[in-house]
């Protein structure tokens, strides 16, 4: 069930933690918009926790390039809590090819309608919080989590 909250009624109780929809689709594909995409099949809507990759899709979102590249979702003009990121690699395609992201940024648009973002920062911070990732060939399809200081936005992105 996907929960939204006016900005003042979370404050980090259970159902503020709990999975806003990316693996179960409580996200739909017309929320989910990338900077680029390799080809239709690795489009936004394929960056969804646990997707496989199958004969029509490449089970992952691949950017089109290597740099300033992002994936956005837009939480339907609700605020919407986030306190924690999960990222995970590229299912493999061949039993060879393993594929993840080291580190991103987050940034996030916290009023309706506008589409100024502002890097996701912690207590205290005055620069851009990155977030790095420790995976291998032996870890890429891992589901790595990581807290974030809990921010209230309408829409999301990560920057890679």
């Amino acid at each position: 069930m996907n929960k939204h909250f006016t900005k003042e009624s979370c404050h980090l109780s259970p159902e503020c933690a709990d999975a806003r929809g990316m693996q179960n689709s409580i996200i739909s594909d017309a929320q989910l918009s990338a900077s680029s995409s390799f080809n239709l099949n690795e489009a936004a809507n394929q960056g969804r926790l646990h997707n496989d990759y199958t004969s029509l899709y490449a089970g992952a979102w691949v950017a089109a390039t290597t740099s300033n590249e992002w994936i956005q979702i837009d939480l339907l003009s609700n605020y919407t809590r986030i306190s924690r990121v999960a990222t995970q690699g590229r299912h493999h395609v061949d039993n060879i090819t393993y594929q993840w992201v080291k580190k991103y940024n987050l940034k996030y648009s916290d009023f309706e309608n506008d589409t100024t973002f502002r890097f996701y920062m912690e207590e205290g911070q005055s620069l851009e919080k990155v977030k790095k990732m420790i995976m291998t060939a032996e870890t890429w399809v891992t589901l790595i989590t990581q807290n974030v200081k809990p921010q209230t936005v309408y829409l999301i992105q990560m920057l890679f």
